[in-house]
C-alpha cells in the first residue's frame, strides 16, 4: 500500500513537471491568457489521472478455485490479482517485496512525506484563515453579487471569491481610479480566480516535494492579473491604467490566498499592456500539448511493460500443501506453541506463571543437511544474521497472498531473490553442526505465525 502511494506521487509529480515545463517554454509568452489559465488548471487534473490509467501489460492467466485469474505486476512489485466471474470483479493486492520491517526505507520516506504534507497543510490553512478572520472582523457592504469588505490592511484592494477587500487608502483615491480598481477586482471575483488558487494550494499540500507546483501557483496568479489587465485596458486609457499600476505597486503586503492588485512585478504587466491581443488568435498552437500528453502516457505504458517482463515471476497455485523442510537426519527439538504457561519460582519461593511463545519449529540436524522448499513459491528476501560470530542465512519464501515460509539458520543457499522455487526442491544446506546446531522453520499466515503442521500433509 505504501509502495503504491509513493510510486503514484512520484509518477504524478513527474507528469506535472513535464507538462508545466512544456507550457513554460512554449506558451508562457503567449497573450492568450484565458487559454493559458485553462491549460495550467487542466494539467493539474491530467497529472493526477495519467498515473492511474490502466495500461496494457503482460498478464498471467490461471485458475484459483475454478475462477479465472488475471495477475499483473505494477512498478513497485505489488501483485494485483483480479478474480472474475460473470458479473463482478474482486481484486486483492499485496507487496511481495515488503520485508515486514517497522523501520524500512518505505516507512522512513512515508514519515518524511507526511511531515511535509502536515507543514504545508498548516501554512495554507493559516493563509485562508487570515482572510476569513478579516471578513469576520470587518464591515461588509453587499453590492449585487459581490460583498465589499472594508479593511485596515496595507493592500489597497484584493479579492477572495466574491469578497472584494478595500482599505481606507482606496477611498482617498480619485473617483476615476476607484472605478478602475473596483472593476479590476470585480473581474477577479466574476471569474472565480480564487478557485484556481485553492486548487493549486491543495496540489501544493499533496505534492509539496515538487518544486514546479509552487512555480505554477505563482504563474497562475500572474495570468489572473494579465487577464484582468487586458480586460480593463479595453475600456480605459492604457496610459492612465499603467500609471495606476505603478502608483499602487509600492504596497508591501502578502496574502497568499487572495488575488492582489499589485502583487506581481509591474514590468511584465506594463510590457504586456503595450502589446494587445492579436486580431487573429492562433489558439491552434495549444493543441501542441496533446502530443506531449500522449508521449507521457506511452512512456508510462512502456516502462510498466518492461518492468513486468523482468519481474512477472510471482505465481499463485490452486492447491497449496506443505511438506517438512527436512527429509532425514533430523530431530524436532521444539514444536510450535504460542502463549504457553510455565511456572517459575521467584526469589520469595513463590510460583509465578509466565507465558512463553515459540512461533516456529526447531530442528536438530546433521552437518550439511539438505533443506527443501515446503511448497511452491517465490523467494522474496534473503537476509543474514550474525549469531555469535557465525553468519547465518535467512530465506523468505512467499507462497500466495496469505502464506509465507521463513527458513532460519542456513549455511548455504541455492537460489537468489525473486526466483521461483518448486515444492521439494533443495533450497539450501545447514552448516557444520558445531557452528549451526539448530535449523528453524516458521510459517506465517497474513504476517502472523501459525503452526506449520496444520498445513503439512506429509
Amino acid at each position: 500500500m505504501i509502495n503504491n502511494y509513493l510510486t503514484y506521487l512520484i509518477e504524478s509529480a513527474i507528469c506535472f513537471a513535464l507538462l508545466y515545463a512544456f507550457y513554460k517554454y512554449v506558451f508562457y509568452k503567449s497573450t492568450h491568457f484565458e487559454w493559458n489559465r485553462f491549460y495550467l488548471v487542466s494539467i493539474v487534473f491530467i497529472s493526477i489521472i495519467i498515473p492511474i490509467i490502466p495500461f496494457p501489460s503482460d498478464i498471467i492467466l490461471f485458475n484459483i478455485n475454478d475462477k479465472p485469474i488475471q495477475f499483473l505486476n505494477p512498478l513497485d512489485g505489488t501483485a494485483l490479482v483480479v478474480i472474475t466471474n460473470s458479473k463482478t470483479h474482486f481484486w486483492e493486492t499485496f507487496s511481495f517485496f515488503n520485508k515486514n520491517n517497522i523501520i524500512s526505507l518505505n516507512n522512513i520516506l512515508l514519515i518524511i512525506y507526511l511531515s511535509g504534507l502536515l507543514r504545508f497543510a498548516i501554512v495554507n490553512f493559516k493563509n485562508n484563515l487570515e482572510v476569513i478572520l478579516l471578513i469576520k472582523n470587518s464591515d461588509i457592504i453587499k453590492e449585487k453579487r459581490y460583498k465589499i469588505v472594508k479593511t485596515n490592511s496595507k493592500q489597497t484592494a484584493f479579492t477572495w471569491f466574491r469578497y472584494i477587500f478595500l482599505n481606507p487608502k482606496y477611498y482617498s483615491l480619485p473617483q476615476t481610479e476607484q472605478i478602475q480598481i473596483f472593476e479590476h477586482e470585480k473581474i477577479h471575483a466574476k471569474q472565480l480566480h480564487s478557485i484556481d488558487i485553492l486548487i493549486f494550494q491543495a496540489l501544493e499540500i499533496v505534492f509539496w516535494f515538487n518544486p514546479f507546483i509552487n512555480k505554477a501557483k505563482h504563474t497562475i496568479k500572474e495570468i489572473h492579473e494579465f487577464i484582468v489587465d487586458f480586460k480593463i485596458s479595453k475600456k480605459n486609457n492604457i496610459n492612465d491604467y499603467s500609471d495606476l499600476i505603478v502608483k499602487l505597486s509600492f504596497n508591501k503586503f502578502s496574502m497568499q490566498a487572495a488575488n492582489l492588485f499589485s502583487k506581481f512585478p509591474i514590468k511584465d504587466r506594463l510590457q504586456l499592456l503595450a502589446f494587445p491581443l492579436p486580431k487573429k488568435l492562433k489558439k491552434i498552437s495549444f493543441l501542441g500539448g496533446i502530443p506531449v500528453m500522449i508521449l507521457i502516457i506511452i512512456s508510462y505504458s512502456f516502462t510498466i511493460n518492461q518492468i513486468n517482463k523482468s519481474t512477472n515471476k510471482l505465481q499463485f497455485f490452486k492447491n497449496i500443501d506443505f511438506q517438512l523442510p527436512v527429509k532425514d537426519n533430523f530431530e524436532i527439538i521444539s514444536n510450535f506453541y504460542v502463549n504457553q504457561e510455565f511456572e517459575k519460582k521467584s526469589n520469595k519461593n513463590r510460583n509465578t506463571k509466565i507465558l512463553i511463545s515459540h512461533p516456529e519449529i526447531s530442528f536438530s540436524t546433521e552437518s550439511f543437511t539438505d533443506i527443501y522448499a515446503t511448497s511452491n513459491g517465490i523467494i522474496t528476501n534473503i537476509d543474514t544474521f550474525d549469531n555469535w560470530g557465525v553468519e547465518e542465512l535467512i530465506i523468505t519464501l512467499k507462497h500466495n497472498t496469505e502464506l509465507t515460509s521463513i527458513y532460519k539458520g542456513l549455511w548455504k543457499i541455492n537460489y537468489k531473490e525473486n526466483e521461483i522455487i518448486k515444492k521439494n526442491k533443495k533450497i539450501g544446506k545447514t552448516g557444520d553442526k558445531r557452528l549451526y546446531p539448530i535449523f528453524n522453520y516458521q510459517l506465517l499466515k497474513n504476517s502472523q505465525p501459525v503452526d506449520p503442521f496444520i498445513y503439512i500433509t506429509y
